[in-house]
């Protein structure tokens, strides 16, 4: 569900899924161009929309997502009146405010008990991997997806780490008993995930399918709007045909694919402003370090509070991961000042040989002139040069 910015009142809905009916009660056509606070249109109850008001008048509409909704005009046609609820997820675009209706899978009197196990499972995940802090990154990449595993339960979980030219691999992987073989260490074309892809995988942080198989729903919109609406941050946005066929191919069903992020999009424009020959630092990495892709063999839903667990886990892991990188990229830059020192004094010796031999240090003295004749003084001030590097 679209609603309005700035160009029609406040409120009104520009676009609406044609399955309106089934999910809120409401036809589609009715909705489009009505106002979502129109008490006999509207498919929420007071309550709800009390809280949809107080999400849009919010700076950070993602630090109060999700909120429960009362789906009144479809709890008014069930035989025992019992209401029905949905998450509401709420994300901001150019055209204004999208609203994702998400039906609440199960009981509702059961959200609590669930969200209690995912909390303590979550902490238990946290626990452990704080514990890997100073392990190698290996041991704490395979830790993430097998705790990723016990909160959502997919068949299987890989790690997908991005190389310097963009091509994927799996460094990481946990299965079921479900999975016929292994990914792992298998390298993939960068190809296989576009940039733009990518992109948006930097800005939104998970990705659900529960459904490969299920069809597209379309949306039907306002005359008011003059191009479609940009669907690129919601979580119910269909798939595209390429993928699912992609999907479809290698036998999947669902999948969950998390985003890896150890740096911020300023770090990445920095990166495109780089300039090796000006300086002997490293590049910056791309913000963007990898993914983590789950797939199941049959629909598979996952619930908001459990992603919400599972999205913060990974974002725990991707704050450990980078502070890392960050050690590590410190340490090769050390090696690259040290070998450029040595490189000076090496062209200091050829230069001015007594000179230098005041200042340098009695090893490397001792290593440059081993021999009084000049090729073995050469030779061996390579030497010193190659064992700086080493």
């Amino acid at each position: 569900m679209g609603v309005s910015a700035s160009d029609a009142p406040r409120g009104t809905i520009l676009a609406a899924s044609v399955n309106s009916q089934k999910v809120l009660g409401v036809e589609a056509s009715t909705l489009v161009d009505s106002n979502l606070f129109d008490p006999e249109t509207t498919p929420f109850d007071e309550t709800s929309l009390a809280g949809i008001r107080s999400t849009l008048a919010s700076r950070d509409m993602a630090v109060q997502a999700p909120l429960v909704g009362n789906l009144f005009r479809l709890s008014a046609n069930d035989e025992g009146g019992a209401m029905r609820r949905a998450f509401l997820i709420l994300h901001s675009t150019e055209e204004g405010t999208i609203i994702d209706v998400e039906p609440i899978q199960g009981e509702v009197s059961n959200l609590l008990q669930g969200s209690l196990q995912t909390h303590s499972l979550a902490k238990s995940a946290i626990s452990r991997l704080q514990e890997l802090a100073s392990a190698p990154t290996a041991a704490q990449c395979q830790a993430t997806v097998e705790e990723v595993q016990k909160l959502t339960g997919y068949d299987r979980i890989m790690m997908y780490k991005f190389h310097p030219d963009q091509h994927g691999e799996v460094v990481a992987e946990a299965m079921s008993e479900r999975v016929p073989d292994s990914l792992l260490h298998l390298h993939f074309p960068a190809t296989d995930i576009p940039q733009a892809n990518r992109g948006i995988f930097l800005k939104m942080r998970s990705r659900m399918i529960a459904d490969v198989a299920s069809p597209s729903v379309k949306l039907l919109q306002s005359p008011r709007l003059e191009e479609n609406i940009i669907l690129a941050g919601s979580q119910l946005r269909g798939v595209s045909g390429c993928h699912g066929q992609y999907l479809t191919n290698m036998g999947v069903g669902a999948t969950l694919v998390l985003s890896i992020v150890t740096g911020s999009l300023r770090e990445d424009s920095r990166r495109s402003d780089y300039d090796s020959e000006n300086t002997g630092a490293p590049p910056p990495r791309s913000a963007l370090w990898g993914l983590i892709v789950c797939h199941h063999y049959s629909p598979h839903h996952v619930n908001y509070d459990h992603r919400a667990a599972v999205e913060f886990l990974v974002k725990v892991f991707s704050l450990q991961l980078g502070r890392s990188l960050d050690a590590l990229s410190a340490s090769e830059y050390q090696k690259v000042v040290r070998a450029q020192s040595a490189v000076c004094d090496v062209l200091k010796v050829f230069e001015d040989q007594n000179a230098v031999t005041k200042s340098l240090s009695k090893s490397l003295v001792s290593n440059l002139f081993a021999g009084s004749d000049p090729e073995v003084s050469s030779r061996s001030a390579l030497q010193a040069l190659i064992g700086v590097y080493s």
